[in-house]
């Protein structure tokens, strides 16, 4: 299945229990708690990060992710202001499928 990137592929054995048809179009909803920025990745994680505002309990950080535009909700302590590349990682949790033609 791919994520927005020809590069970034998830195992759809992480989506027990959905019902999405195999070889059918979904649409993934992946909850804010289940992205992270990290220093380190792979080519296909590798994101710029655009603009961050820091909100008191939180940072919206605005990156570019191979041409799509992420708004990223990340708690104060898991971002630096100071970070212009970051690697997107998704949780194995947090994340479910949904038939697209919602």
């Amino acid at each position: 299945m791919r994520l927005n990137s020809p590069l970034y592929l998830l195992n759809l054995s992480l989506f027990c229990g959905t019902a999405v048809t195999k070889g059918k179009n979904c649409l993934v909803c992946i909850r804010p708690e289940a992205v992270s920025l990290k220093p380190e990745g792979t080519p296909a994680q590798h994101c710029a990060i655009k603009s961050a505002i820091y909100m008191r309990n939180h940072w919206e950080v605005i990156a570019n992710w191979h041409g799509e535009e992420l708004l990223i909700n990340l708690s104060p302590e898991s971002f630096e202001d100071s970070t212009g590349d970051a690697y997107l990682h998704f949780s194995k949790t947090g994340l479910c499928l949904l038939p697209n033609s919602l």
